[in-house]
């Protein structure tokens, strides 16, 4: 499995941005996996709380760039901004 890049420099250490994967909600699920040390099977589908096609649309159609989504996720707020980044926040 390829290494997965992380950048948190921008919103302190639970900040990520995974550049290099296709959809935000693919990004969404490999984040928390490595955040929580889980493997991604053994994760729920990222649909039991949020539309991961609605997710995607809006990220890829948001044209004002400081509009965010946030949401809960295996016990996790995750808050995801319109130019894709993704912050993650304990419960």
């Amino acid at each position: 499995m390829p290494e997965r890049p992380h950048d948190r420099s921008n919103a302190g250490p639970q900040a990520y941005r995974t550049d290099g994967y296709s959809t935000i909600s693919t990004r969404v699920v490999l984040t928390i996996a490595d955040e929580t040390g889980t493997e991604i099977d053994a994760l729920p589908t990222l649909y039991e709380t949020i539309n991961p096609e609605a997710l995607d649309r809006f990220v890829d159609s948001a044209t004002d760039r400081a509009v965010s989504v946030t949401f809960e996720y295996f016990d996790h707020r995750i808050t995801v901004t319109g130019n894709g980044e993704i912050d993650v926040r304990p419960l």
